[in-house]
């Protein structure tokens, strides 16, 4: 073997050592034989791509191709870190359609990085960048060989790895990516998920108020037999007024008023004893844009790629404020960022919102920011002051943004006591939510003294929850991800609503038909959550939870999680007597009386899983793919505002 044969087998070898010590530091995982073989085929990959370049005789063509590959690396290294740490995913192909988000969040991204991160993801790419431009020699025959060899054999690898029946380790980000890209190919056609529409995955129609559609374009339109108002609880001709409060990122774990020992949030707390508290309430999303998508249309955020608001602005929904824009009130959004991000202009501006507020008028200069945009305090004033100037009846969406990631912002208010952890980042986020209740309550203490206060409802909550944990709670899977979509939800109103707590199962979906039935409203819609107010045990509720490409489930007491690929390694929870899990497990059944944000002991119960495991997620299953057909053939609704 000739001395070049050798050399470049070393670099393969050293490659593949740095790509495999790269997904370690990403994910802080574990080795496993198949992470290995994943992140090896990886390596090569690279470094065949590299040798490539030494083919190029011009060295400063040599020198832009490599270079652009190399920091093309990196940068996909440190997003994915970030990516990883803040929704417990991947990235995904189509987030590098979202450059212009990514250039909003640089600064954070970068911020929370590790020295030992940012170390890595500069040294291998530049490892192999030096290799190609200092490497000139023509390879041997012998070694072009052995690249043919080792060529099919990554090819193989990946796709094994996009088949359906058999998932190797999913620690490596970058085959992950080459999986989505080519399952996307194989089994789906555009951006829909192909799938029939069959009207039973969806709830029925109240027949004492809507007629069902009969147009098989847009079959889940609701047609109301009169457009009147019908209120149970509102004095006759009263247009109250809808206050949304969305919280960036606080949970319901944290909250006392959800069983917290140790609560982040004596605000809403207090609150709660006033108002209608709903204790299973949760998240369909994991980004703002998804929450504002479920809360304002009832409808699911799409299953796979960039969010609805970037992806089609345009498309036809009904809408909460397109609703009562029609009822006559004045729909404001208010937030202390920049309402470009995300398009949240262009599609919220399409669905009933008539004024954006980001803070563009007031003095950068003299109002107090944190983190990414104004603190949580100026953003309340500020929408204080737009409210207090309002007439009409009017509807405000006010977006907090002061507890966002990385959570090592100087709060002006910190809580007294901090959880007793090893975890820096998790008592970080503690402080951000405290922070943000406390902005919140000294708004609502200013609210109670306004004259329009007893004419208003404010509805409180959250738009997604944060994938960090006290490892000293040593969390399992399934109630990680209770925690990350379990969310606060009140409804406020002490003039008009008598306090209560509701346990019924329930999403953001509902929030939004259960206004208008708040309000008495019957006008036509699509919306495909139920109202709160309707809690007959009869009637069959549940929850869908969506990671993109990944899911959650939970109707009653019977949940249907993702399993994770940490649950392969943690074996939590564990699988019944008798039974192994495999690979292909990628969702646990199974069933819980009591509260799983707060379990105190209490064992799972897999009774009779694998008997109805198969049924009840094909049925989810079913449901994905239905709401894709719809969302991405434009057959929701038949009008846009």
């Amino acid at each position: 073997m000739s001395i070049h044969c050798l050399l470049q087998a070393c670099s393969a070898l050293i490659a593949a050592f740095l790509f495999s010590s790269y997904t370690v530091i990403a994910t802080e995982s574990k080795w496993t034989a198949l992470m290995f073989l994943d992140t090896v085929s990886l390596a090569i990959l690279f470094y065949l791509f590299f040798q490539v370049g030494t083919k190029i005789q011009s060295v400063k063509t040599r020198i832009a191709v490599t270079a652009a590959l190399s920091i093309l690396i990196s940068l996909t290294f440190i997003g994915n870190v970030f990516y990883y740490q803040v929704f417990h995913d991947w990235v995904h192909a189509e987030l590098f359609g979202q450059w212009s988000v990514g250039l909003s969040i640089q600064s954070s991204v970068f911020e929370n990085a590790t020295w030992r991160e940012i170390s890595l993801a500069l040294f291998v790419p530049l490892l192999l960048f030096l290799l190609t431009v200092l490497w000139t020699e023509t390879t041997t025959k012998y070694s072009k060989r052995i690249a043919l060899l080792i060529l099919p054999l990554c090819l193989s690898i990946h796709s094994v790895a996009a088949s359906k029946h058999f998932k190797p380790s999913e620690h490596n980000f970058f085959l992950n990516l080459a999986r989505e890209l080519v399952v996307k190919g194989l089994f789906s056609k555009g951006d829909v998920i192909r799938g029939s529409i069959e009207p039973s995955l969806y709830p029925a129609v109240d027949p004492s108020r809507y007629i069902a559609s009969t147009d098989r374009h847009y079959p889940l339109i609701k047609i109301p037999k009169e457009q009147n108002r019908d209120s149970s609880f509102l004095p006759e001709g009263k247009q109250p007024n809808i206050v949304l409060i969305l919280m960036e990122s606080v949970r319901a774990k944290e909250s006392g008023a959800y069983g917290a020992k140790l609560s982040f949030t004596p605000a809403f707390d207090q609150l709660a004893q006033q108002g209608q508290l709903y204790t299973n309430f949760y998240a369909n999303g994991t980004q703002t844009v998804r929450a504002e998508l479920s809360l304002l249309c009832s409808f699911y955020p799409n299953f796979t790629g960039t969010p609805i608001y970037m992806k089609r602005p345009k498309l036809k929904l009904s809408s909460l404020p397109g609703i009562l824009k029609e009822d006559g009130y004045r729909t404001m959004w208010i937030s202390g960022f920049k309402a470009s991000y995300a398009n949240k202009n262009g599609f919220l501006k399409k669905h009933g919102i008539e004024d954006l507020y980001d803070g563009s008028e007031l003095d950068p200069d003299s109002t107090e920011k944190i983190g990414w945009g104004y603190s949580d305090q100026a953003i309340f004033s500020y929408a204080e002051s737009i409210l207090d100037k309002q007439e009409g009846p009017f509807f405000a969406e006010i977006m907090t943004l002061s507890n966002h990631w990385p959570f090592d912002f100087p709060y002006s208010k910190t809580p007294e006591t901090l959880p007793k952890t090893a975890d820096k980042k998790y008592s970080n986020y503690c402080r951000g939510i405290y922070y943000t209740d406390w902005a919140m309550g000294a708004f609502m203490k200013r609210m109670q003294k306004k004259p329009y206060f007893d004419n208003t409802l404010f509805i409180i909550t959250s738009d997604h929850g944060i994938w960090y944990f006290p490892p000293e709670e040593k969390l399992t899977t399934v109630e990680k991800q209770e925690a990350y979509f379990r969310m606060p939800l009140l409804f406020y109103a002490p003039a008009v609503l008598e306090p209560k707590v509701s346990d019924i199962v329930t999403s953001q979906l509902d929030v939004a038909p259960t206004v208008l039935d708040l309000l008495g409203i019957q006008r036509k819609n699509a919306f495909l959550g139920q109202s709160m107010l309707n809690e007959d045990p009869s009637q069959e509720r549940f929850a869908l939870m969506q990671h993109v490409m990944k899911w959650s489930y939970r109707r009653g007491n019977e949940y249907i999680y993702s399993s994770g690929s940490e649950a392969f390694a943690e074996h939590y929870p564990p699988p019944p007597k008798g039974t192994a899990m495999k690979r292909s497990d990628e969702h646990l059944l199974f069933t819980l009386q009591g509260d799983l944000l707060h379990r105190d002991g209490e064992q799972f119960n897999f009774h009779e899983v694998r008997q109805h495991h198969q049924e009840k997620t094909q049925w989810v299953i079913s449901l994905l793919k239905s709401n894709q057909e719809l969302l991405f053939s434009d057959r929701v609704f038949d009008r846009l505002y």
